[in-house]
């Protein structure tokens, strides 16, 4: 379906409530793109969320309720957005990514193959400045933010890097590497959790897989947490379930729409 407004993909299931082409907030400013917005096949757009004005939908992808992708906003393919996470105006997200609980900044860029958890906001050292001019954080492929972590102002997280539940980061990170506390960078070979021995770290060499790690205990050494939120005092032998890396199931269509309408009585 195409209007003068949006073009929607035949096979896109749309709820009732949701909006798809309006502007986010009227009158706000963002940089235009000369565009339709678009929702691409086969995509879940559940009820109460929205897809601003010129914002872009890749295929296979799925918005859950209560969830918005602001004006001028790029989402790739196959992507998850859940428990009401938002995306800032005219930011970029790759493919295979999942963005659950999350704060996406405008302009923000997100690689392919990331899965964040925490915020990605602008710095603000200048309240006064216009926010358009504040510096917006950038995640190379394969990055994970966990549960609680904020990504801060215009720095750059290297390819393949682990960003703990918690952790702030202000600084760029070097690819490949685990941050906890306050910009604190551990090789993952110096890590003494189970973390060190996840497969995530070679997974970066394989974006095509779209991963969750599974719980892991973390830092003893640097006070810090990993995703679990624990301390990593407990060194024995992890189980292999621990360790792995699970592959993030993919929801149908026809479990969405019964959800949804389950949840609102249609």
């Amino acid at each position: 379906m195409q209007t003068e407004r949006v073009n929607i993909a035949e096979s896109a299931w749309i709820a009732s409530t949701a909006r798809v082409g309006e502007p986010f907030r009227p009158g706000r400013e963002w940089d235009r793109l000369d565009r339709l917005a678009a929702v691409g096949e086969r995509c879940e757009v559940a009820h109460f969320s929205l897809i601003g004005e010129e914002s872009r939908l890749g295929d296979d992808s799925t918005l859950d309720a209560y969830c918005w992708i602001e004006d001028g906003a790029t989402v790739g393919e196959r992507v998850v957005l859940t428990h009401r996470a938002s995306v800032g105006a005219n930011a970029v997200i790759g493919d295979d990514c999942a963005i659950s609980a999350a704060t996406i900044a405008a302009r923000s860029k997100i690689g392919s193959n990331c899965q964040v958890y925490g915020d990605l906001v602008h710095r603000r050292l200048e309240p006064g400045v216009p926010l358009a001019q504040d510096a917006a954080p950038v995640l190379e492929d394969h990055v994970f933010v966990g549960w609680g972590a904020k990504v801060i102002g215009g720095v750059t997280v290297g390819r393949g890097s682990y960003v703990c539940a918690g952790a702030t980061v202000t600084k760029d990170v070097a690819p490949g590497v685990i941050v906890t506390g306050i910009n604190e960078f551990r090789e993952p070979a110096a890590w003494r959790g189970a973390l060190a021995k996840s497969d995530f770290f070679g997974a970066a060499d394989a974006p095509e897989v779209v991963a969750e790690p599974a719980a892991a205990r973390g830092p003893e050494q640097a006070g810090g947490l990993d995703q679990t939120g624990e301390t990593g005092a407990h060194q024995s032998a992890p189980a292999p379930e621990e360790t792995g890396l699970v592959e993030m199931p993919k929801t149908s269509a026809a479990a969405a729409r019964a959800r949804e309408r389950s949840r609102l009585g249609d």
